[in-house]
Order: C-alpha cells, then structure tokens, then sequence
C-alpha cells in the first residue's frame, strides 16, 4: 500500500457490533446509548433495534444487573432514613437543645449508592 492512500475502513461485521453492544451492555450503558452507538455504525434505526432486542443476557448479568439494584435501593433508603431521623430529632429538640444527626446511616447511604452507580459492570 502506498503511504499516500488512506488505511481502509475497519468493515462492522454483525458479529463485531453484537459483541460491542455487549460490552456496552455490561458496563451499564443505556439501549438509547447503544442504539447511538450502533447507529453511528451505520445501522438504522430498525436495524439498531433489531440488535437490542436480539442481544444474549447472561445468567451472570442478570446477577450482576439485580446486585447493583439491590445495593442502590439500599444506599438509598439508608440516606434517606439517616435524612429523616436527622429532621425528626431535629424538629423534636426545643431552643437550644441537643438533637442527633444520623451521621453514619447517612455516610453509609451516600457511600453505598454511588459505589452501586459507580460499581465496574465488565463480566
């Protein structure tokens, strides 16, 4: 080849796009995020959404996928549990009087739910 003359396209095989949709999938992105992505490939839409539909979950996924669920919903509750006993006791205090703040309930909150959002999702 001639170093004048550009290097070729890489050529998307259907195969090639499933496996990066894949991939996508399992670190969280969106099925908008993977449509784009695919449609950037020059798939349409219909074709974009015919790869989605059609993408192979793993029992392992879906695992991975109800793990970070479950520990988003309990980083959550636990924040807003620390934020409601916070305000009770708060509200419960006259002038000049001690109340409590859930400290830890709400550290252990905020930690747990972005550990959940943040968690690598590579299987």
């Amino acid at each position: 080849m001639n170093e004048s003359e550009p290097a070729a396209p890489e050529v998307m095989t259907p195969e090639l796009l499933t496996d990066m949709a894949m991939k996508l999938k399992c670190r969280g992105a969106s099925d908008i995020e993977i449509g784009s992505m695919l449609m950037s490939q020059g798939l349409t839409h219909e074709e974009a959404s015919l790869v989605l539909q059609n993408l192979p979950v793993s029992e392992e996924m879906r695992e991975q996928i109800k793990e970070n669920n479950t520990g988003l919903a309990k980083g959550v509750l636990a924040l807003l549990a620390g934020i409601m006993i916070t305000m009770v006791s708060y509200s419960n205090a006259g002038p000049g009087k001690s109340y409590t703040i859930a400290s830890g309930l709400i550290a252990y909150g905020m930690w747990k739910t972005i550990s959940s959002l943040m968690k690598p999702k590579d299987l």
